[in-house]
């Protein structure tokens, strides 16, 4: 089954030669530095007061925009208000007079955006725990901010908290030890210390792991950080590490969709079947609970390598409606949903029955303007979207036509896709599954053929916009390029399929 290229053949050489090379480099999770993590690193300091990871500091100073706040390029309020928050407290802490021009532009940035914040739909992870915490901390360095207009942020906390079990705030396997430094002066410094995972981390998050060693100084915290630090190109911190199931995941995910499949991936497919419990798994083989989204990729591209898992996995994430990605979620993940739905076209369709109809109605009643969804995980409604129609082909022509529609009627005048700007990744996305939901047409030849334009130029895929979402917006470099390369090979494998034809 392996070193195979497609039913007919079709990717080209360079195609392949990009693709054994990606697996290659394929090892913790590659991701570019965001300014929420960064911060909180960037306040740590050795005995002496100076600064632990200067780099840092240096990053949040030349990452400052031109309106004075922080965050990914693109305007997104939720990340742009909470990085801006924190970079806010990070630099206030270091106390040195030429970061006040800095802090003044940050603060007004808040205060004048804190109407907004509410009719913003991009809510960042843990933001309803993480932003009030960050808000009390302000308030006690003295900044002054429109801090009755966050109350509402506040309410959302509370009754997060109220449905979690008290168990889960210092609980080794909770979701939320990943934003454990939303307790801030109320934690106990002695059970932060017992939730360090065998990688060094809190919960696989440089933010979190960089509040609990300001708490303990635990030295396998300081070396994780280090690490990270270390390997940065650039000085900054990035969202989440390790996070190698999920980067083998989704790469072999896009590889499979394109019929490519390399000898190279033994050894991740391996990696991934031996990592798998009772639950599913995770992000990483330590540090964080499984969660119900990696656990439908990993169970699809298992299953479509010749290897299924049992699906009893699925018992643990059942909710009245669907799907959860982790118990207790407030708001529920579409794009698991999809995930989940997509791995059960892997399996006979009489087992999972049942589950297929559940989320078919799932999906029915989320879609906005009955046409496209959208996700908590990613920005971009492409990337929402064109896996739902992925999943739904053969199950659902209703809701497969409306979305495809919605795909053709937004596609910009360079060829690209894209909510902010035409980027490479949402592109990409929308060319899978265009390619894979149509028969060749010449106006859609037509569409595809300015869309592969867009994505041969080397300016665009080498840039990466930050549309995944976790306590800010990052960028998954090699599950991007993975997506791009897997969009050109259906490209040239849909078009050379009419030519021969």
């Amino acid at each position: 089954m392996f070193e195979r290229a497609g039913d007919d053949d079709a990717v080209t050489e360079d195609i392949k030669r990009r693709a054994r090379e990606l697996i290659s480099r394929l090892q913790g999770g590659a991701m570019g530095s965001i300014a929420y993590d960064t911060s909180w690193v960037a306040r740590l300091k050795e005995r002496d007061g100076s600064p632990k990871f200067p780099t840092t500091i240096a990053w949040l100073r030349a990452h400052q925009h031109a309106d004075g706040s922080f965050g990914a390029r693109d305007e997104s309020l939720h990340d742009r208000m909470i990085s801006t928050l924190a970079s806010v407290n990070a630099l206030t802490a270091l106390r040195d007079e030429a970061d006040q021009g800095r802090i003044s532009r940050a603060l007004d940035y808040v205060a004048k955006n804190g109407e907004r914040l509410r009719a913003d739909g991009d809510e960042t992870i843990g933001f309803e725990l993480l932003f009030p915490s960050l808000l009390e901390e302000a308030k006690g360095l003295g900044h002054r901010l429109p801090f009755e207009v966050f109350a509402w942020v506040g309410e959302l906390g509370k009754k997060k908290l109220s449905v979690v079990p008290p168990s889960w705030i210092y609980g080794e396997e909770s979701p939320l030890i990943h934003s454990i430094e939303f307790l801030g002066k109320n934690a106990q410094p002695d059970r932060l210390a017992q939730l360090v995972s065998v990688n060094g981390s809190i919960g696989n998050s440089p933010s979190a792991s960089a509040f609990v060693y300001g708490q303990t100084g635990d030295p396998r915290l300081e070396a994780y950080l280090r690490q990270i630090v270390d390997r940065s190109e650039d000085g900054g911190v990035c969202n989440v590490q390790p996070f190698e199931i999920f980067e083998t995941a989704w790469v072999y995910f896009n590889l499979q969709l394109a019929g490519i499949t390399l000898e190279g991936m033994r050894d991740g497919l391996r990696e991934i079947e031996a990592s798998f419990k009772p639950q599913g798994v995770g992000i990483s083989r330590d540090g964080l609970m499984p969660d119900a989204d990696d656990s439908a990729l990993a169970a699809n591209v298992l299953a479509r390598a010749g290897r299924p898992v049992s699906l009893q996995f699925l018992d643990f994430y059942q909710a009245e409606r669907g799907f959860l990605c982790f118990p207790y979620e407030r708001n529920p993940s579409v794009s698991t949903n999809i995930h989940i739905l997509d791995a059960l076209r892997a399996y006979d369709p009489r087992e999972v029955a049942a589950h297929t109809d559940k989320i078919l109605a799932f999906l029915r009643d989320v879609r906005q303007e009955n046409a496209y969804w959208k996700d908590k995980w990613h920005a971009s409604p492409f990337y929402t979207t064109a896996h739902a129609i992925l999943a739904l082909r053969g199950l659902s022509e209703p809701l497969v036509n409306a979305a495809v529609d919605y795909l053709l009627e937004s596609q910009r005048s360079d060829g690209s896709w894209g909510i902010f700007r035409g980027t490479a990744e949402e592109t990409a996305y929308c060319v899978q599954a265009l390619t894979l939901a149509l028969p060749y047409s010449f106006d859609v030849d037509k569409r595809l053929a300015r869309a592969s334009e867009f994505l041969n130029r080397e300016d665009v895929r080498n840039t990466y916009a930050e549309l995944w979402i976790g306590k800010g917006l990052y960028a998954p470099t090699y599950v991007i390029d993975a997506t791009i390369l897997s969009a050109r090979a259906l490209y040239q494998r849909w078009r050379g399929a009419h030519e021969k034809g």
